[in-house]
């Protein structure tokens, strides 16, 4: 029930990430990364599926950075995007690391931060304050202490129950 409810709430606040982003800057293209392939996570595909919902123009294949898992994937998309993008663009990053590796490379190539491209992380660490991003936290401390107790007090009713 509790991962239930998490899941539940965990979407809501990427279709609100994904509506921000849309609605805030809809000319612009999106990038997300995401840890693990959408055919192999349900997390990936479903914000592979509130990219396509919000960017229906985009070809999710391109825009689709999969395998993406600590600051040094960060630097190499950043890399890889700054190269190949020459205009403004949005990307969503699995993690609050890989947006510092991404905004590393771009005060390299003096890309500045929400006029060049502009960068929503996820987990909530310090990262997000020292460069000034934003971040989507999902409480997963709070979830995870919720479902232990959840666990333990439907263990004791059961063993309390014989």
């Amino acid at each position: 029930m509790v991962f239930f409810y998490y899941f539940r709430v965990a979407n809501l606040i990427l279709q609100l990430s994904f509506d921000f982003f849309s609605s805030t800057y809809p000319d612009l293209p999106l990038y997300l990364t995401t840890q693990r392939s959408p055919k192999t996570s349900k997390s990936s595909f479903l914000k592979q599926e509130f990219m396509i919902a919000h960017y229906p123009h985009q070809d999710k294949e391109k825009f689709l950075i999969p395998n993406i898992t600590n600051f040094q994937d960060g630097l190499k998309v950043g890399e890889a995007l700054f190269k190949k993008v020459k205009t403004p663009f949005c990307i969503y990053a699995n993690g609050d690391d890989i947006a510092a590796g991404i905004i590393k490379v771009a005060k390299h190539n003096q890309k500045v931060l929400h006029r060049d491209f502009f960068i929503l992380g996820e987990d909530n660490l310090a990262y997000s304050d020292l460069l000034n991003f934003n971040t989507v936290d999902f409480h997963l401390k709070t979830v995870a202490k919720q479902a232990v107790n959840l666990l333990l007090s439907e263990k004791q009713g059961q063993t309390s129950g014989l």
